[in-house]
């Protein structure tokens, strides 16, 4: 979400020397620390295009702390990058190996987002203000000024009324206090617009991110959900699926577990309803009835 991160997995001797799932002993697991991308830096980048670590270090080190760097060899590195950066950007190898950061990537419309909603709560304070129209007011001293305004704050908090000197006739209209008049027609509508842009710089549905549909959760609502899940399904099993399985030999090797007999999935990001469940019961039967009359299986 920053723009990468890594799992590094510490063992017992040099850190430096290259590991492999054979070499981890029951227990040889000392540590996995978990780094950003700030944390740790990769050198001697491989530019052969032929290589297949073409892009990747062939070593990285952990930057400052007490002991200095300390130079970490890429098979002990689980690397979690960031968004993917588009072809052509004058970037250096490290940059374009992290990718982009997703949370700037929202962080300006977000920004934007909540500028509108404070400038909105000005307006309701600002609502509730009175206007006063004093005459003569560049020709009155402050002190009077000061009086007048006493006056009429008094009366408001103690009367639950505004006291004011009326007019006494067409050349001297007196004070004039009015409420302040703001027209809401349209605000809703435009605070939901910044925080559509918000959910599609984000690519996530605005019903998942507010917890809301625009005009009420609609006909699109569980379309927007389905949407969704299917992103998460695809970030699942194209960035972390692959991280997470090439973790999974060291960890099972430190566990004394035979990874041949370990199997494991994300778990469901819905629940299916009876119905669901009816349906897909019922569609299952009639496959396996119509491949029995096939002869296909006993």
């Amino acid at each position: 979400g920053i723009g990468g991160g890594a799992i590094v997995i510490i063992t017992a001797g040099d850190h430096s020397s290259p590991l492999t799932p054979a070499m981890i002993a029951k227990g040889g697991i000392v540590a996995l620390n978990v780094v950003s991308r700030w944390q740790i830096t990769g050198k001697d980048w491989v530019n052969d295009l032929a290589s297949p670590r073409y892009g990747e270090p062939l070593m990285w080190t952990m930057n400052g702390g007490e002991v200095g760097a300390t130079p970490i060899h890429p098979s002990r590195v689980i690397c979690f990058r960031g968004a993917r950066l588009p072809a052509g950007h004058a970037v250096s190898l490290e940059e374009s190996f992290w990718g982009d950061s997703r949370l700037l990537r929202v962080y300006t419309e977000v920004t934007r987002s909540d500028d509108t909603q404070a400038w909105f709560s000005a307006l309701v304070r600002k609502a509730k203000l009175l206007r006063f129209g004093i005459p003569d007011l560049d020709s009155r001293d402050q002190e009077s000024l000061n009086k007048r305004i006493a006056v009429i704050a008094e009366g408001e908090s103690s009367l639950n009324a505004v006291l004011y000197r009326s007019g006494a006739g067409p050349n001297d209209p007196g004070e004039q206090i009015d409420d302040y008049q703001i027209n809401w027609t349209g605000i809703p509508a435009m605070m939901d617009a910044f925080d559509q842009r918000v959910a599609a710089v984000a690519d996530i549905p605005f019903t998942r991110l507010m917890g809301r549909s625009p005009a009420g959760m609609n006909a699109t609502g569980q379309d927007d959900m389905d949407n969704w899940n299917r992103a998460v399904v695809s970030g699942q099993k194209l960035e972390t699926r692959p991280c997470l399985e090439a973790l999974d030999p060291f960890l099972l090797r430190s566990a004394g577990v035979d990874a041949s007999k370990v199997t494991w999935a994300f778990a469901p990001l819905s629940v299916p309803t009876e119905k669901e469940q009816t349906d897909t019961f019922k569609v299952l039967m009639e496959v396996v009835e119509k491949v029995q009359n096939t002869g296909a299986i006993p």
